[in-house]
């Protein structure tokens, strides 16, 4: 059996899904705790403030739901629907405390 001389190619890592497989499941427990558009907003905002922008904090929270809580899919897919039409869902949202850090 012969030793390859060069080791295989590295891959490019896509910071989102690292951060998504380190911070799935707290995503999740964030959106079961308030399952309203507040708390996707809050939960996006917090991943804003761990260095994403806006559109890799939606990756984040639609893989989150994807992998560990799809009883969200239904909430997501309401989400994004209001936020591309011209009258969004007003549903009311908690007050939520002051943004931290997810990770």
């Amino acid at each position: 059996m012969a030793v390859l001389a060069s080791p295989a190619p590295a891959a490019h890592a896509d910071p989102v899904i690292d951060y998504t497989g380190k911070t799935a499941q707290t995503v999740c427990a964030l959106l079961d705790s308030t399952p309203t558009f507040g708390g996707i907003a809050l939960v996006g905002q917090l991943i804003h403030n761990d260095g994403f922008s806006y559109e890799a904090a939606g990756r984040v929270i639609k893989l989150s739901i994807e992998a560990y809580c799809p009883r969200r899919v239904p909430l997501w897919n309401r989400f994004v629907e209001s936020a591309n039409s011209d009258t969004p869902d007003h549903t009311p949202a908690v007050t939520a405390p002051a943004p931290t850090r997810v990770a």
